[in-house]
């Protein structure tokens, strides 16, 4: 009996916690510096300048459709980085057949 309520008492604070935990919101503004961070963060490189524009260009563009998901008060999900948040289109279709690509519901 007494594992079950200390079971119940970690549940509840995992939960309390992760209503209290807030959503991350990216500043667009800072967008330069947090792609030079991000390159570094996943060890990411291009072949040459316009390569990584391309990819400076996806990344902004997911910037801002994450900060909409995490903006939205009934989405208990939490959006963020990762390793495919600089993906071109061209290449989230290649990776990703039939997914969604996030650059449609993005307005500029």
């Amino acid at each position: 009996m007494r594992s079950i309520s200390v079971v119940l008492v970690l549940v509840a604070v995992a939960i309390a916690n992760a209503s209290i935990t807030p959503k991350p919101h990216y500043d667009i503004d800072k967008a330069p510096e947090l792609y030079e961070q991000y390159l570094k963060d996943y060890n990411k490189h291009y072949k040459d300048e316009a390569t990584k524009n391309e990819h400076y260009l996806a990344f902004v563009k997911a910037l801002k459709k994450i900060n909409e998901y995490n903006a939205e008060p009934n989405n208990t999900a939490v959006f963020g980085l990762n390793q495919f948040t600089d993906y071109t289109e061209e290449e989230w279709r290649k990776m990703f057949p039939g997914f969604p690509t996030l650059a449609p519901a993005v307005s500029n």
